[in-house]
């Protein structure tokens, strides 16, 4: 019957054992674990006086390696066993939390966000409330990397078809600039321009409050610093016929 070791990180080079179903007067004489298919392989393997135990290193994120097992008794008994074993990178859970926070990351490799979320951790430090360090280290990492050119188009909210954080600029489509009237300056809980810039408020407000803490002045410019946070304090009613002034100025 064939057995099932517990998954490893192709970085990862874990002991796997298998003890093999001995009577209680027989003993192990030799034990040896071969590989059948896949690109894990073996480090190293001892036999133990119930089976053997092997290191195992390597491997492809999505394989099933195929191992083969062979122990021979003092009892004269031949045991073999197939052994499969799954290869899955481990989940930074941190970067799948940037990934999900900002989508626009996604197809940035988890060692570059890796990278950047390390560095956010030099601005963002213990110095912070728990509840606000991990939203900041995040924040930070994003800024940052948005700043060095990666990520996607997605990190803009709808209506803004461009953005820069130092020395800031901002652009919004034809549609959004040509608002006039009352869907220009007054914004209802049902409309789109209320929703709009209910969540760019609500995206500023999580900004400002990411980088109110030390060192935020090193963190984003002290022009487009000051401007977060000034549209951080404003209602989205506010924030809706603002954008517009703001926005065509």
């Amino acid at each position: 019957m064939a057995q099932s070791w517990p998954s490893k990180d192709p970085d990862e080079t874990l002991d796997y054992s298998w003890s093999v179903p001995l009577d209680a007067d027989d003993a192990i004489t030799s034990a040896a674990l071969t590989v059948v298919s896949g690109t894990v392989t073996i480090a190293s393997q001892d036999a133990t006086a119930t089976g053997l135990t092997a290191f195992l290193s390597g491997g492809a994120d999505g394989e099933t390696a195929i191992f083969s097992g062979t122990a021979t008794t003092e009892g004269g008994r031949t045991f073999e066993e197939t052994f499969y074993l799954v290869v899955r990178t481990a989940v930074d859970a941190e970067v799948a939390a940037l990934r999900a926070r900002y989508p626009a990351f996604a197809s940035v490799p988890s060692a570059t966000i890796r990278y950047w979320l390390d560095d956010a951790a030099r601005f963002v430090d213990s110095s912070w409330t728990d509840a606000d360090r991990p939203i900041g280290l995040l924040a930070c990492a994003a800024h940052h990397m948005a700043m060095n050119g990666l990520g996607s188009e997605a990190a803009t909210p709808q209506g803004v078809t461009s953005f820069k954080s130092g020395t800031f600029s901002a652009t919004v489509d034809a549609h959004q600039a040509g608002r006039t009237g009352m869907s220009a300056t007054r914004c209802s809980s049902s409309s789109p321009a209320a929703s709009r810039a209910a969540r760019i408020w609500a995206r500023l407000v999580a900004l400002a409050s990411a980088f109110s803490g030390p060192s935020s002045d090193s963190l984003l410019p002290s022009s487009s610093s000051s401007w977060v946070r000034s549209w951080a304090g404003r209602s989205p009613s506010r924030l809706c016929s603002a954008s517009r002034s703001e926005a065509t100025s």
